[in-house]
C-alpha cells in the first residue's frame, strides 16, 4: 500500500499492473541479481551480473518470490527469454 499511495502521490494517477507493478517486481529482481553478483563475486561488473543471470537466474536457481503482483518470477531454460509466467497474486494496486 505504501508504494500505491506514493506512486498515486507522485505521478496523480492510480497505479496499474503495467505501469506500476511489473516494473516494480523487475526492479526488485533485478535488486536481488545485483546483490547476489557481488555476494559471489565481491565486484559488480558486466560480467558478473551476467554470469549470475546465466548461472542462477536463468536455471531457477535465483527467483523472486516477494514481487507484488506474481507468487514468483523465474527463468527457465524451456522459457528463456521469457519469465514463467502464471496465477498473480490477488492484491489491489
Amino acid at each position: 500500500m505504501a508504494f500505491k499511495d506514493e506512486f498515486t502521490k507522485r505521478w496523480g494517477i492510480e497505479p496499474s499492473p503495467s505501469s506500476a507493478g511489473l516494473a516494480y517486481d523487475e526492479t526488485l529482481y533485478f535488486i536481488k541479481v545485483l546483490q547476489q553478483a557481488l555476494q559471489d563475486t565481491g565486484e559488480l561488473t558486466s560480467d558478473s551480473i551476467f554470469r549470475t543471470g546465466k548461472d542462477k537466474m536463468w536455471t531457477t536457481q535465483l527467483t523472486l518470490t516477494d514481487g507484488i503482483l506474481m507468487k514468483e518470477y523465474k527463468f527457465t531454460p524451456e522459457t528463456l527469454p521469457d519469465m514463467v509466467v502464471g496465477q498473480a497474486r490477488s492484491c489491489s494496486l
